[in-house]
């Protein structure tokens, strides 16, 4: 019974957090959901508890595991005080125990009141060996147990293990799996709570073999293998006995007060107008002993009391501006400038040593300091930052706020966009604060973003940090606050901002206090925009500030598994599933950088309340990426965790996507863009920013990527000449778009495109992401561009992705990804007309056949293989265009339809002989007047 009684012992906090993600998951994969084990197992585990019970604050070392582990102190006794002596340790090891054990465990008390320095844990290898579990599921428990240690020990290191070699040699199987997982658990470490070491090779002899007089089993060390374990590891726990001397950001601010000292007030400006107060003013806020100006501005109803208060942080070089649609809902809205730009007529003044706090540092001589000192050296004191800077002077205006007479000090809320993003995450520290929104602003930019260390790098990459990075990381990133965070924190973002990475801005929220509310939505494709986000910033802070009783859902559970056809799926299941008005699933394949990512919409299905996407991959070595946004009927907008996988990790993963030349295009696939319809009725998009053009991230898909030696064909429709640059990477070229009635085309080779030092874009293979920008006096918004696509160069043939086969009918359909060679105005579309709809040809409509724009020029290689050709061509019926048609044998002509069009055509099939040949062509021309219209169907075509 005990323990049963420790089990109900468990805080109410933590068995919400955990019982619903755990339960859902179960549902898909063992290794995570938490489970207790036979009797004497139960016994040990009530041991331990007595044992922490006894000795709790005195424990600075926990090793965590299971036979590997639990057989430590009996084999080789008294070796981890000699290798680590002062250091009082707590063996949590557990023989034959799995992923969802070690959960079970610590959610049931055995890291309850502790606090070690540092935690050492590897598990994973009873997963593999007593059941096979995939490498993915056995992965999927070691990052909940990773997580729960951040979340209940967020001020203790963990040392992740690789886990250990088993079997005699690197050829067996269980080795192998064990490997798979090895291999992502890099992936797992954060650099600041969280570090991965392999020590597997301090085992190994030269050949990769397991010695018998290391591990005499090939699978559990005697004596001489714990030697070599916490040898190898005793330099690492140096090292992060270390970093526990670092800051944490409470101790940052242990000591500064914002309310100290006058605020010696300067009204600027003052005024009542339409029934609003306005106060432009300057504050004094005091830093490291120095004195800052603070240039404030100030809004809110007039003649009202007791109003709620909102702190708007403004972007990196923007400048105060209250939200008015806050105030005008009765809040008294502070805002401030920080950035501290010289060339307004006001702005936050910083004496000559803070002048690092001018975002226009450089053009007055000085720098932003982050991890580095200006004369190179690293930082030493985290008070001497910027970002401490910035974080003391909103802090202090959040005094100057609370002294407003106006204003209701046990209501407040912050929001921060862009770069007040980022400082806002300091804010939600606070006590005063009672929510924050954070828009795109997380962190993770310090080391990550600025060293590209991407967590889904591959090969993973993770140089160590330098000392200034890592008391950066320590005492003042964004990401360091969330264990000390009290204020419920919303974070908007966009899927490619600048900002710290997706996934890893995610995995901040795994360390937050079980008891404080928080959410994220992540707008997919979005560039520093969020307005597909719904009202969630107005919701979150009425509802956790006002107090008022708005919906808002639980955390939906999402999982990453194998389809019974082998192909991965999505699967969500969210809470409240009878308020959900659209769930939309996103899809993305093998891309590290964040930035770069192209995010597809993928179909879903629903599957009583879950949600089940198919996530077609073209390698099932490769990553792919996958998550959902779920809107409710009160406009909130939340999206599910972020989900990573290698297929062929899951188990017998099939690939079934293929490449495709001929982009999807689109509005919603091209940034600050609407969709836009030329001459003809031909759809595109027409760029809506002339400032920041128009770029896109589809270039990055291996399903659209360029093949070698391609070049980029658009159509493009503008009735005045404009001059655009185009940006590929860091290579550029102007383009001419000239003014015509009619679309035209363009095909760019990638040598047009030239470096910053004169030298040519090798191939557009290695571009992920395409933008187009106005020159200087021209305007982008007067283009609207079409059917972007790869082609090959002029002349040359094109790899077939398909063969010509007879079907069961004794029929081969002709598609577009069976022809030898494609040249064409727009798109060429199978089994539909140009535009997208059914073929149809003199009024009757067909299944099959293809659908072309003059021009078009599509060949297809027969290699004697086939007798007869047969094929209804015309123009479609979609379009008035006048056009005609031929078709070549080996090049010559054996039909021409004349110039004809969709008025009063007769659709009439024919059948051309075609035995011994060995190509076929298909021609279409426009008819003298112009391509506009000129939409031609090549129907029911097939060989025999």
């Amino acid at each position: 019974m005990k323990y049963i009684q420790q089990y109900l012992r468990k805080s109410l906090s933590l068995c919400i957090l955990f019982s619903a993600c755990f339960q859902a998951l179960s549902a898909q994969h063992r290794t995570t959901n938490a489970q207790p084990r036979d009797d004497w197992w139960l016994v040990r585990h009530e041991a331990k508890l007595q044992e922490i019970a006894t000795h709790g604050d005195e424990i600075d070392l926990v090793f965590i595991g299971d036979s590997i582990t639990h057989f430590m102190d009996d084999r080789a006794p008294g070796l981890v005080e000699r290798t680590f002596p002062g250091m009082p340790h707590l063996n949590l090891g557990y023989s034959a125990d799995r992923t969802e054990n070690v959960l079970w465990r610590l959610q049931n008390g055995e890291i309850d009141g502790i606090s070690p320095k540092v935690v050492v844990l590897m598990i994973g290898t009873n997963n593999t060996g007593h059941r096979r579990d995939p490498a993915a599921e056995t992965l999927g428990g070691i990052r909940l147990i990773v997580e729960t240690l951040q979340r209940q020990l967020p001020e203790s290191k963990v040392l992740l293990l690789s886990i250990f070699p088993r079997g005699a040699s690197a050829g067996d199987p269980l080795r192998q799996l064990n490997e798979q997982i090895n291999a992502e658990l890099p992936r797992l470490a954060d650099g600041q709570t969280v570090f991965y070491q392999n020590i597997n090779d301090a085992f190994l002899d030269a050949e990769g073999r397991l010695p018998k007089d290391v591990m005499p089993d090939l699978l559990h060390p005697n004596r001489k293998g714990y030697e070599l374990w916490l040898a190898a590891i005793q330099p690492k726990v140096q090292q992060l006995l270390a970093r526990q001397q670092l800051p944490t950001p409470p101790e940052v601010w242990s000591h500064y007060d914002p309310d100290s000292g006058d605020f010696n007030e300067e009204i600027i400006k003052e005024e009542t107008k339409d029934g609003i107060y306005y106060k432009e003013s300057y504050i004094s806020a005091y830093v490291n002993g120095e004195e800052v100006r603070v240039y404030c501005k100030y809004a809110v109803k007039a003649s009202v009391s007791n109003a709620p208060g909102l702190m708007d942080v403004h972007g990196w070089m923007a400048g105060p501006r209250p939200d008015m649609s806050y105030v005008n809902d009765g809040w008294a809205v502070m805002s401030h400038d920080y950035s501290g730009i010289t060339s307004r007529p006001h702005y936050t003044k910083y004496p000559e040593p803070l002048a690092h706090g001018h975002m226009d540092a450089r053009r007055m001589g000085h720098s932003l300091i982050y991890s580095r000192m200006p004369d190179g050296s690293q930082l030493t004191d985290p008070k001497a930052t910027s970002h401490y800077l910035w974080n003391a002077i909103q802090r202090r205006v959040l005094s100057y706020l609370l002294a407003q007479k106006e204003v209701d000090a046990s209501r407040i809320g912050a929001k921060g966009y862009s770069y007040g993003g980022t400082i806002m995450w300091n804010m939600a520290m606070d006590p005063r604060v009672k929510a924050v929104v954070a828009h795109f602003g997380i962190g993770w930019i310090e080391y990550y973003r600025n060293r590209a260390v991407w967590k889904y790098n591959q090969p993973i990459k993770a140089p160590d940090t330098t000392p200034g990075e890592a008391l950066f990381l320590s005492a003042l990133a964004p990401q360091a606050h969330a264990p000390y965070i009290n204020a419920a924190s919303l974070w908007l973002n966009g899927s490619n901002d600048h900002h710290g990475g997706h996934e890893r801005a995610c995995d901040t929220f795994t360390r937050f206090k079980p008891e404080v509310p928080w959410d994220f939505a992540v707008q997919a494709r979005g560039h520093h925009n969020v307005e597909k986000l719904g009202n969630d910033c107005k919701l979150w802070l009425e509802k956790h500030v006002l107090g008022k009783e708005h919906f808002w859902p639980a955390r939906s559970v999402s999982v990453l598994r194998l389809g019974s056809d082998g192909v991965p799926e999505l699967h969500v299941t969210p809470v409240n599933p009878e308020r959900i008005k659209q769930l939309q699933v996103y899809q993305c394949l093998n891309t590290a950088n964040n930035i770069e990512r192209y995010w597809r919409d993928v179909k879903s299905v629903r599957k009583g309340n879950t949600w089940v996407a198919k996530l077609p991959v073209m390698n099932v070595d490769d990553y792919v990426f996958s998550y959902a946004n779920i809107h409710y009927e009160n406009d909130c907008v939340v999206s599910s965790d972020f989900e990573a996988v290698i297929p062929s990790h899951l188990g017998n993963a099939v690939a079934t996507d293929t490449k495709a030349d001929a982009l999807p295009g689109g509005a919603d696939r091209w940034s600050h863009a609407a969709p836009a319809e030329g001459v003809g009725g031909i759809e595109g998009f027409r760029p809506i920013d002339n400032r920041r053009g128009t770029s896109s991230e589809q270039f990055a898909d291996p399903k659209w990527r360029a093949p070698e030696g391609a070049e980029l064909s658009f159509k493009f429709y503008c009735t005045q000449p404009q001059t655009l640059i185009l940006n590929a990477g860091r290579a550029s070229a102007e383009i001419e778009i000239t003014a015509s009635d009619e679309w035209q085309s363009m095909t760019i080779p990638a040598s047009q495109l030239k470096q910053s030092n004169g030298a040519a874009l090798g191939d557009w293979a290695q571009v992920k992401r395409i933008g187009f920008k106005p020159k200087a006096g021209s305007d982008i918004t007067k283009v609207i561009f079409a059917d972007f696509e790869w082609k090959g160069a002029a002349g040359k043939a094109i790899q077939s992705s398909q063969s010509l086969k007879l079907g069961k009918d004794g029929k081969a359909y002709l598609t577009k990804e069976a022809a030898s060679f494609i040249e064409s105005f727009w798109r060429v579309m199978n089994d539909q007309g140009v535009e997208g709809k059914a073929i149809s040809v003199g009024g009757k409509q067909f299944e099959r056949g293809l659908g072309v724009h003059s021009d078009s020029r599509i060949s297809f290689a027969l290699n004697g293989q086939f007798t007869e050709f047969h094929v209804v061509p015309g123009p479609d019926d979609a379009h008035q265009g006048l056009l005609e048609m031929s078709i070549l044998i080996d090049g010559k002509e054996v039909f021409d339809s004349g110039k004809v069009s969709s008025s009063r055509f007769e659709a009439k099939p024919i059948t051309i002989p075609v035995s011994g040949a060995k190509e076929l062509t298909l021609v279409v021309t426009d008819g003298d007047d112009g391509p506009g219209g000129d939409h031609a169907s090549w129907g029911d075509a097939y060989l025999k």
